[in-house]
């Protein structure tokens, strides 16, 4: 159930694209502690993800608590973990509907009162946030579903004795911790590639 927590920190990954990061013009230095509406925008996404998230985490404690019931079936636990797991998929995709929409909201703001860009570059930045949201739904799809098959493989599996669909569990949950981090410095790579993009004049400025 983790997994989420992972997913939701991929939103956090586009945030940065603001219009001022590719001005080129002003130094890093003092970026983390310059105060405004980009800065505050950012801290707003940031508290709405963290409401969710302690949401979602109460959501788990209290599902944790049924799952202690010893007259509980196998088959019937497996049903429970699931609806529970697609409650909270379907939560997590409105949520990040909405966060998508209020940064497109805030992005074309800023880009539309920055001078120094051509409607073509802010069309660009558009579009890149555009094309990663789509690669965050199609990675976050394809974790959904793999983690719903592991359920039903290993803690469906009659053959496994209770400590072993809890070792196997464990292990297939870290081998997905390792592809979230993969995925999401793949896209620190695109976003830190992309906006040096907008500074061919400065190679070696530090990225926000």
């Amino acid at each position: 159930m983790r997994k989420t927590l992972i997913i939701l920190a991929a939103i956090i990954l586009l945030m940065p694209l603001s219009a001022s990061a590719y001005e080129g013009r002003r130094g890093h230095k003092g970026n983390k502690s310059r105060k405004g509406p980009k800065n505050e925008f950012r801290q707003a996404v940031k508290s709405k993800i963290q409401d969710h998230r302690q949401q979602q985490e109460s959501e788990n404690k209290d599902f944790r608590k049924t799952m202690q019931n010893p007259d509980l079936r196998q088959n019937q636990r497996i049903v429970a973990i699931k609806d529970h797991r697609q409650t909270q998929y379907q939560e997590n995709v409105a949520f990040h509907e909405k966060i998508r929409q209020e940064g497109l909201e805030h992005i074309s703001s800023k880009l539309a009162g920055n001078e120094r860009l051509t409607d073509e570059q802010r069309q660009t930045i558009v579009n890149h946030r555009e094309t990663q949201y789509q690669e965050n739904v199609t990675f976050r799809d394809q974790q959904h579903s793999e983690s719903m098959s592991a359920i039903d493989r290993i803690l469906g599996n009659p053959n496994l004795t209770p400590d072993e669909r809890k070792t196997q569990m464990k292990e297939y949950r870290g081998a997905q911790k390792k592809e979230n981090q993969a995925y999401r410095k793949t896209q620190r790579a695109e976003n830190r590639e992309f906006r040096q993009s907008f500074r061919p004049d400065r190679p070696n400025q530090p990225v926000e």
